[in-house]
């Protein structure tokens, strides 16, 4: 699969080397064309994607996606290859490692993410799972002492009476 010298900008020979490596075959949602990708996610081929997608004039996501994998690219190579929290390297052959937006402004929550070098890090799975899981839990915290602030005595109450229950 040949790419324009502009989505291969900023890709190290690495990278290239082990993205060859993980290419799957998939059918066309819309038209059954076979395609070669790097994720099961994808869905359609670049023709279908731009009338599948672009019916509300926004960016089809295979635009969007190839400027994601330049910026994760730049990632895992700035960092070494290095989980930036466990500090633990990538090997050959394992799955590759995650690029985690620190802000959570990524693909899957935002139209237009943040991909600003400092605001990527690698995680491995382990750790990305975990940071994942704690984000998730303060938010979800933040939101329940949001939605019952005016229990607050209550709560403190209940904690109270909780602490000498275990003690």
């Amino acid at each position: 699969m040949n790419y324009s010298p502009k989505a291969l900008a900023g890709i190290s020979e690495g990278a290239k080397k082990t993205r060859a490596d993980c290419r799957i075959e998939i059918k066309c949602a819309n038209c059954g064309k076979k395609i070669i990708a790097r994720s099961p996610a994808r869905k359609y081929c670049d023709e279908c994607v731009k009338t599948v997608y672009n019916k509300g004039g926004g960016y089809p996501p295979n635009i969007m996606l190839r400027e994601w994998r330049v910026a994760r690219d730049g990632t895992l190579e700035r960092d070494n290859h290095i989980c930036r929290i466990c500090g633990r390297k990538w090997e050959i052959g394992e799955r590759q490692f995650d690029v985690h937006h620190i802000d959570e402004n990524g693909y899957t929550n935002s139209d237009e993410p943040n991909n600003s070098p400092d605001n990527l890090i690698t995680l491995c799975r382990e750790c990305h799972l975990a940071i994942t899981r704690i984000l998730e839990a303060d938010k979800q915290s933040r939101e329940f002492r949001e939605k019952y602030k005016d229990k607050k005595e209550l709560f403190d109450k209940l904690l109270l009476e909780t602490d000498k229950v275990k003690s």
